[in-house]
């Protein structure tokens, strides 16, 4: 990451640091103060809501709005957590709606081709120790993956594997500057040297082809130019926009321990299911839901994690 942001293995775990509370997005989105009565009851199996939403909503966790409690009101722990929005539904993102549309069409082969990148010592970066753990969790629901740790995750071996894979786990460092004219960038092992992997890199790979799933374990990586609120310019939206159907991101910075939970989470879901645009939206749900209940006081370490997508 660029500037005094904090670094993916020593985040601030506070509320306080640009991340929206579940009660203001609850107030300010999904349920204007009050339960609203769309939201089906809890206890059956939840429907997929898609939220495309726009302006300064854009960048908002809408997916874990939940209301503030109510001061007239005895405290009724066993209903607390069931007016939240993510125990009612399973949330996805979509910028637009043709992208909605023309990510639906994409389908994944018995065999995914898989590619597990994972960067714990890039040079002149933070130390990133939960990276290659993610890995072997990609590895162990994928044996047959493609695992690039540390020095062999060059550049150029990335936009290689870019090209013949349909499934990437990209477990490292991510830059994104909200004043700047670009969508963000991944950094590989040789940054200093071949520079950032963009977006534009990116979508060049993917050009003869369109691939299934791209999870970004990686900060910010769908933070919005600033200029730009009401658009997808991040490099989530640019991954997706590039070919990807479902891309796995974050609103702001990941804690580490919490991002490796949720990988093995997300991975640990899918073991013994078919992957289908469905299973894959229940799985990210699955590990935002792990790492709720993991920290139920710290709502910032699990909000800003998402899925864009079918």
């Amino acid at each position: 990451m660029s500037g005094p942001r904090p670094s993916r293995s020593s985040r601030s775990s506070s509320t306080g640091s640009g991340a929206p509370s579940p009660a203001r997005c609850w107030t300010t989105s999904t349920g204007h103060g009050r339960r609203p009565a769309a939201l089906p009851g809890a206890g059956h199996r939840r429907p997929r809501v898609w939220w495309c939403a726009t302006g300064p909503l854009s960048g908002m966790p809408l997916h874990a709005a939940s209301p503030l409690p109510d001061p007239a009101r005895p405290a009724d722990t066993s209903t607390a957590a069931t007016d939240s929005v993510i125990d009612r539904v399973v949330s996805s993102y979509a910028p637009t709606l043709s992208v909605l549309a023309y990510s639906r069409d994409t389908t994944l082969g018995n065999a995914p081709k898989v590619l597990a990148v994972g960067l714990k010592n890039t040079p002149g970066q933070p130390k990133l120790a939960g990276a290659c753990l993610e890995v072997d969790a990609v590895c162990r629901w994928a044996p047959d993956a493609m695992p690039l740790r540390d020095e062999e995750a060059s550049r150029a071996a990335v936009l290689a594997g870019l090209r013949t894979h349909d499934w990437v786990h990209f477990a490292g460092l991510a830059a994104q500057d909200p004043s700047a004219d670009d969508n963000g960038h991944l950094i590989c092992h040789d940054h200093a040297a071949e520079g950032p992997l963009t977006t534009s890199d990116i979508a060049d790979a993917q050009s003869a082809s369109r691939s299934f799933l791209a999870y970004l374990a990686a900060c910010d990586t769908a933070r919005g130019r600033a200029n730009l609120i009401d658009q997808a310019m991040h490099l989530a939206g640019g991954v997706q926009s590039a070919g990807f159907a479902h891309v796995v991101a974050s609103f702001w910075p990941l804690q580490s321990t919490t991002s490796l939970l949720m990988t093995k989470t997300f991975y640990t879901y899918l073991e013994g299911r078919p992957v289908s645009h469905d299973t894959v939206a229940r799985a990210a749900d699955h590990a935002a839901s792990a790492a709720r209940e993991s920290s139920p006081g710290r709502p910032s370490w699990w909000t800003s994690f998402h899925h864009m997508g079918p």
